[in-house]
Order: structure tokens, then sequence, then C-alpha cells
């Protein structure tokens, strides 16, 4: 549908007419807004695995908080004892595991940011490319 639209030098002028959107350029819209919901999903996923591995080193936080009260105390109780010592010996041995166990799980961690990061930056790139190859319709202003 064309419109005639008053010209500043008098008469008139038709403008050019708006395509209706074709059964492809319907089909890339949903193809988009597939891609997006996928996107989201996964974000969501991501996240909510993120928050497991923060769960479970705030588990193993709290684990060597307890152990070295616990040697603390047991330091403070009997110093001189040969029992407090193995005692002491214990808990250390225990706080080097939960130490260690710690660092693995923060490298882990950091790998899994970085990949998550790197998947993020994929992700943009393919909307985009999408986007740059599909996206060739436009809308003028007169």
């Amino acid at each position: 549908m064309s419109l005639f639209l008053l010209s500043p030098k008098g008469g008139f002028v038709q403008t050019p007419r708006t395509p209706l959107p074709t059964p492809l350029h319907i089909w890339i819209a949903v193809d988009l807004s597939l891609l997006i919901i996928a996107v989201y999903v996964d974000g969501v996923l991501r996240v909510q695995s993120q928050q497991d591995i923060e769960a479970r080193i705030n588990e193993i936080l709290s684990k060597i908080a307890i152990l070295q009260s616990a040697q603390q105390t047991a330091a403070q109780i009997a110093p001189a004892a040969k029992s407090a010592e193995a005692e002491s010996a214990k808990y250390q041995k225990k706080l080097d595991e939960l130490e260690a166990q710690l660092s693995r799980l923060t490298r882990d961690r950091l790998d899994y940011l970085e990949k998550l990061h790197q998947q993020q930056l994929e992700f943009q790139v393919l909307i985009y490319s999408v986007m740059q190859k599909f996206c060739f319709f436009h809308v003028t202003i007169i």
C-alpha cells in the first residue's frame, strides 16, 4: 500500500511501498526466538551449577573453621599431654585434607568460570552472525 504525501515544492509524492513479512522472515524470527530461549535456559543451568559449587565451597570453609577451633581448643586444654599432640596432629591432618579439597574446588571453579566466559562469547558471536546474516530487512524513514 502506497501513501501520497504533500511535497515541499508542491504536489504529491508517492511513498515507497512497505513489504509485508514473508514466510522466510517469519521463520527467521522464530529461529532467532528459539536461539535466544536456548541461550537463556543454558544460562540458567550454568548459574544453578555455579551456586552448587559455591555451596560446596562454603560447606568446606565451615568445616575448616570448626576444625581450626577444635585444634585451638585441644592445644589449650592439654598443651603438655601427648594425647593433645596426637589429637592436634589428627586435626591438622584433617585440616590439610580439607584445605587441599578447597584448593581443588577453587581451581575447578576458576576453570569453570573461564569455560563459561568462553562459551558466552561464542554464543554472542553466533547470535551476532545469525542476526547479521538473516536480518536484511530494514525500516525506511522519509
